[in-house]
């Protein structure tokens, strides 16, 4: 039995890196502990739900802590065989929903238990480490074998999209659907896509194309009227600002790839793998970077002024 500290529930313990700097470490004073079950690392970044729940992964069932003391509050059957195989898990005020593998599954927030299962027999097949969105009518599932599913809040398939090139994620906002795709050419040459849809229908807006690598680890992030997403592979990779009106480019910022992304109200923060990179929304300027000793594979949080990162044992605010 293993046991989790809830100030290290926010994030995937699955990197390994130290920081350059000479700020002094403190100890972080634990709330509360659990004991846990874990069959494998946890893949996916706990939920927090409405402030109550804290949601996690890593155990043979979903499993749901009450937020103030740490009490098991119920456990979410999945396959009695693995933990959730998947990127992210969705909520959309009433359920938890993620895929499971190439499966989708959706559980009651309340008692864990399942609201509905879809799969091979319903027409899906999605793909395990895709990033998927929440959407006003449902969800949007990138798929294993077409680059998209669009699902109703039952899970029933509204329709699919079958584009040229691989899809990493789908963004939602305001009825739209906003892809990142990318393919690799040969060695020297990965291209990157990231289109806008319709989401009600899957009319296309725009698209947006670069041969500066592809959009192949992170999700499009619109806010404000602004798409941001940048590739992975490229020579040199870069992060771009996009109008998510037109697709026309607003900035771009060159020299390093984009392993995950995450933003505050004026920034952006980049894991390169190797580095932490802060850059301002409105130019694309960097503002300041973290040099890692080693790679950098956690999921980012940003809350109040800092960004937290972890690696296999320790939890770095910066």
């Amino acid at each position: 039995m293993k046991i989790i500290k809830f100030f290290l529930l926010i994030t995937v313990f699955n990197s390994c890196f130290e920081q350059k700097t000479n700020i002094e470490e403190k100890d972080l004073i634990p709330i509360w502990s659990q004991n846990t079950d874990l069959v494998g690392v946890p893949s996916t970044a706990p939920l927090i739900i409405d402030n109550e729940l804290v949601v996690y992964s890593g155990e043979i069932s979903l499993t749901a802590l009450r937020i103030d003391d740490g009490e098991v509050i119920w456990r979410g059957a999945i396959d009695e065989k693995n933990s959730i195989q998947s990127n992210q898990l969705l909520y959309d005020g009433e359920k938890i929903v993620s895929n499971h593998i190439h499966d989708v599954i959706a559980w009651d927030k309340r008692t864990g238990e399942k609201v509905f299962f879809k799969g091979k027999s319903d027409g899906i097949s999605v793909f395990k480490i895709g990033k998927n969105s929440i959407t006003d009518e449902g969800y949007a599932f990138v798929g294993d074998t077409l680059d998209l599913y669009v699902l109703n809040k039952i899970g029933d398939i509204i329709y699919t999209k079958d584009i040229e090139l691989s899809t990493a994620g789908v963004g939602y906002v305001n009825g739209k659907l906003f892809l990142s795709q990318g393919k690799t050419i040969h060695g020297a040459l990965t291209k990157g896509k990231i289109r806008a849809f319709e989401a009600l229908n899957g009319d296309s807006l725009w698209i947006f194309e670069t041969d500066k690598g592809g959009f192949i680890r992170t999700s499009p992030i619109v806010e404000d009227g602004v798409v941001y997403a940048g590739t992975y592979l490229g020579n040199p990779s870069r992060v771009f600002a996009l109008d998510a009106e037109t697709g026309d480019m607003i900035w771009e910022r060159p020299g390093f790839s984009t392993f995950q992304m995450i933003t505050n109200e004026n920034r952006i923060y980049v894991n390169t793998q190797g580095s932490l990179q802060a850059i301002e929304k409105s130019n694309g300027e960097i503002a300041w970077s973290v040099i890692f000793e080693s790679s950098g594979t956690a999921n980012m949080v940003y809350l109040e002024g800092y960004v937290y990162h972890s690696d296999h044992g320790r939890l770095f605010v910066i």
